[in-house]
This record gives C-alpha cells, sequence and structure tokens, in this order.
C-alpha cells in the first residue's frame, strides 16, 4: 500500500474517487462543507492537485489488483454497449420482395457482444419474434468509462443564468469582504448601490 495523504479528507476523497464515485459525492462524503452548488468544481479542483491525482491513481492500480475482476474487463465490457451498432440488429425482410423492409434479427442469430447491449425486449406473444428493442444508454456507458479511466471523472450540472449570477455576487461579496481590513466601514454598506 503507498502513503496516505497527510490530509485525512483529501485521503478519503481520493479513495472515493479511486472507488469510482462521483466527484462531488466523494467530495461531501471526504466531509468537505460549503455549499452543494460548489462542491463538482471544488471537487474537480482538488482531484487534479498533483499529489491528490498521484494517490487516486495509485489507489485504482492498487484496487485493480485486490479486485476479482479487473478494470480493464469491466471497461472492454462497457466498451461493447458503446460500440453496439442499431443497423447490426436488422436483415432484410425475407417476405419482402423490393428488399427494401427490414425486420429485427432472431436473438439466436445476435453475435454475443451485441446482445449484452440489449435492456429491454418486446416480443409477439403469438410467434415470438422480437418487436421492440431498448440498448443500455450510450451517454450513460460512455460517463461510466471515462469515470474508469485515470483522471477521467465527468460530472455535469445544469445551472440557470440566475444561479450563476447570483453565485459570482455571492462570491464578490466574500472576496470583497475578505480585502477589507477588519474594523473599517464596508464601502457596500456604506452604499448598497452594485456596480458593474
Amino acid at each position: 500500500m503507498g502513503q496516505r495523504l497527510r490530509n485525512s479528507k483529501q485521503e478519503r476523497f481520493a479513495r472515493g474517487v479511486a472507488a469510482l464515485v462521483p466527484l462531488a459525492t466523494a467530495y461531501a462524503e471526504a466531509g468537505f462543507a460549503g455549499d452543494p452548488r460548489w462542491h463538482a468544481y471544488n471537487a474537480s479542483k482538488l482531484s487534479n492537485k498533483p499529489h491528490v491525482r498521484a494517490r487516486i491513481d495509485e489507489l485504482r492500480l492498487e484496487f485493480e489488483k485486490l479486485s476479482a475482476i479487473h478494470v480493464d474487463y469491466v471497461r472492454h465490457q462497457v466498451l461493447k454497449l458503446l460500440e453496439a451498432n442499431l443497423a447490426d440488429f436488422y436483415e432484410a425482410d425475407p417476405s419482402d420482395a423490393s428488399g427494401k423492409r427490414v425486420r429485427l434479427r432472431s436473438i439466436n442469430a445476435l453475435p454475443r457482444h451485441l446482445s449484452a447491449a440489449i435492456t429491454k425486449i418486446k416480443l409477439d406473444p403469438e410467434t415470438g419474434t422480437p418487436m421492440e428493442i431498448v440498448l443500455a444508454s450510450k451517454s450513460e456507458s460512455a460517463a461510466i468509462l471515462l469515470r474508469s479511466l485515470p483522471g477521467g471523472s465527468v460530472e455535469r450540472h445544469e445551472v440557470s443564468l440566475e444561479q450563476l449570477v447570483r453565485g459570482s455576487l455571492q462570491q464578490g461579496d466574500q472576496a470583497h469582504d475578505a480585502d477589507e481590513p477588519t474594523g473599517a466601514p464596508s464601502e457596500v454598506a456604506q452604499n448598497p448601490v452594485r456596480r458593474f
């Protein structure tokens, strides 16, 4: 086992990220406080600090050695979901003389790597032929694959313009308050009009 980080919160964070916990969740679970809206940003910043990044990569390698299923195997399985092409699930319909119509291929005729990509299937109750298939989500599969790669934590959060403005105003107030000497009257308190 490698050298633990001196900061216990950073060590818990690195362990969470190495175990593929999403960045913001690992940040909160490690005990970091603050506004949860900023956890994703702060976690991303922390995960890219050289000593933390090195520890995350070291822990991932360590976890992989100890696990019965190696990360490369899981990555390979997820990659199959991403590479599944919908066109491969269809074949020419032999009952159509024009050759333009297609039908879903029989499940037995599908290669194993394609059938692994199916999450839901609807069969005709009378004939048992496939009527509809639903494939694994490519965006979710890609996110899993990216998180499994060293340095590949990806998180997205939808933020409205109002939230961005409010957040930047609050940060500006905090930065302004921190720059003022203690005991001095605040310019903002004297003049409540905000200037941009």
